[in-house]
């Protein structure tokens, strides 16, 4: 099979057509799919875990402006989904 460059934007749109990652279309794993949406933040929660641990050293100021930081992402990510 003869390799060949793809736009990004068609890549996505093939993953999307067929409810599979792109990283799944590439060859990079064998997932299928992603999880639900509800999993997701359960799977960065678990993949960062050793990051998040670090953060009962901050301030409590800092953990406010952390916190905030994060819930605005979260809100961005919500609204890019509609």
């Amino acid at each position: 099979m003869k390799q060949e460059d793809i736009d990004i934007y068609e890549l996505c749109l093939l993953a999307d057509y067929f409810g599979v990652t792109t990283d799944f279309i590439l060859g990079r794993t064998s997932i299928r799919s992603t999880p639900e949406s509800s999993n997701i933040y359960e799977k960065i929660i678990i993949d960062n875990y050793s990051i998040l641990k670090g953060l009962n050293d901050l301030e409590l100021d800092e953990k406010a402006i952390l916190s905030t930081i994060l819930a605005n992402c979260v809100n961005l990510v919500n609204l890019l989904k509609k």
